[in-house]
């Protein structure tokens, strides 16, 4: 059991690194450690969401702030209601979580390469995190089509196995056949 447990977690480590997508960093800002984890491509019309874990192992509060500096564009063509800058305080030996939810790049512009930046102040240092993602064209099928198309697929496909596969198993007449009674022979003691 440990050693398929442990050829799991090898063959996860091995191909994980090439299905996996997105920007993630790793920045460290005066003493706070900041990790970065968002998508380096999005859909039209669908949002994206920059997420952050900070971390302060030092015995000391900090204060954070966190701007997001969106790219020139189109009126209309990247829509973000949210503030774009946050500030927070970290307690010493802890942990925060950020996001920056809901930057959405509308359909009907073409599909570009949008340049942001985070610029991240801690306790007096600053560090500026190029951000890149870019569009790709909508999904080819709507997820409430795809949710009712899913459910009869797999029952059409169990229909043609039942059709198929059954006859072959089964022999003509076999019901009308009964079986010999079965009786338990006493053991000896």
């Amino acid at each position: 059991m440990l050693i398929r447990r442990l050829l799991h977690i090898g063959l996860l480590h091995w191909f994980l690194p090439a299905l996996a997508f997105g920007v993630t960093s790793e920045v460290t800002v005066g003493d706070v450690h900041l990790r970065l984890f968002a998508p380096d491509w999005i859909w039209q019309n669908q949002s994206v969401n920059i997420l952050m874990v900070v971390s302060n192992p030092t015995s000391s509060e900090h204060t954070l702030s966190v701007n997001l500096e969106l790219p020139d564009a189109a009126p209309g063509e990247l829509t973000y209601i949210a503030p774009t800058t946050q500030q927070h305080r970290i307690a010493a030996n802890s942990e925060l979580r950020l996001a920056f939810t809901g930057l959405k790049p509308s359909t009907g512009f073409p599909l570009t390469t949008y340049d942001c930046q985070l610029i991240v102040t801690a306790t007096g240092a600053s560090v500026t995190i190029p951000y890149q993602f870019h569009t790709v064209r909508g999904p080819a099928v709507k997820s409430g089509i795809l949710m009712a198309l899913a459910p009869v697929g797999i029952s059409l496909i169990w229909c043609v196995m039942f059709l198929i596969f059954l006859p072959r198993l089964a022999t003509p007449g076999a019901w009308r056949v009964s079986s010999d009674t079965f009786v338990a022979e006493d053991k000896p003691a």
